[in-house]
C-alpha cells in the first residue's frame, strides 16, 4: 500500500495516495510498511503557508497573495513600524526579520487584525488566493499571518513588509552611477523639487 500511495504522489494525484496509505495503516498498524504509510499520510496532510506582496504600494487598498494547503482559516495582523527606526538598527535590512524583532512586534497592539476563511483543499494541493487588505495609509506596516490564532507559539508565521506612500521610485545602476526618477504612484507624473534620502549598510549590517 504504502508504494501505491507513492506511486500516486509521484503522479500528483495527492487523494489516491493518502488513500492507499490510509488503508495499508489501518490495516497494518504496527508494522514497518503501517509506519511508513503513516508517515506519508502525515506528509501529504502537512500545513503550508507562504505569502507575497508589493513592497510598495500606494495609499488604499491593496492585495497580498496567500498560497496554502490543508487548512481553513488564516489569522492575519498589520503592525505599524517606524521606518527610520527600523533602517538604523544593526545588522537589519527591511526583507529579513529577526526571531527577536518578530517576538518584539508580536508585543504590539496590532493596527489591524482579522480572520479570513479560506476555501476547503480536498485534493491536498497547494492553491492561491488574494487577500485584500484593510485601507493604508502612508507608512511603514508587518503584514504577519499563520493558521494558528496563537502568533507567539506559531509553528508557521509568516511576515512581509509593505512600504504604503503615493511616492514612487524608479531607479537604475550603471556602473557607480545610480540615477532614477521619483515619481506619483497614481499619475505617473514626476514630482517637482523631491528629497532622496539613501542609506547604505557596510558588511557588519551597521548604517553608514
Amino acid at each position: 500500500y504504502h508504494q501505491i500511495g507513492i506511486a500516486y504522489m509521484n503522479s500528483n494525484d495527492l487523494v489516491n495516495a493518502i488513500k492507499y496509505a490510509r488503508i495499508g495503516y489501518e490495516t497494518f498498524p504496527n508494522t514497518p510498511g503501517g509506519m511508513n504509510c503513516r508517515a506519508l499520510m502525515n506528509q501529504i496532510e502537512l500545513k503550508s503557508l507562504s505569502m507575497r506582496s508589493e513592497q510598495s504600494v500606494p495609499e488604499g487598498h491593496t492585495r497580498i497573495l496567500v498560497q496554502y494547503k490543508n487548512f481553513e482559516k488564516l489569522h492575519l495582523r498589520i503592525i505599524e513600524r517606524d521606518w527610520d527606526e527600523f533602517i538604523r538598527e544593526k545588522y537589519h535590512s527591511p526583507g529579513i526579520l529577526p526571531q527577536y524583532k518578530l517576538q518584539e512586534m508580536l508585543k504590539q497592539t496590532p493596527l489591524h487584525e482579522w480572520t479570513e476563511n479560506l476555501p476547503k483543499t480536498d485534493d491536498y494541493q497547494l492553491r492561491d488566493i488574494e487577500i485584500e487588505l484593510p485601507y493604508l495609509n502612508s507608512g511603514f506596516y508587518w503584514i504577519l499571518a499563520s493558521f494558528e490564532k496563537d502568533f507567539e507559539n506559531s509553528t508557521q508565521l509568516q511576515s512581509n513588509f509593505i512600504w504604503v506612500s503615493n511616492i514612487t521610485l524608479i531607479s537604475r545602476i550603471e556602473g557607480r552611477l545610480l540615477d532614477g526618477f521619483v515619481l506619483d504612484a497614481e499619475s505617473g507624473l514626476p514630482v517637482i523639487n523631491a528629497e532622496v534620502i539613501l542609506y547604505s549598510h557596510d558588511n557588519r549590517r551597521e548604517l553608514v
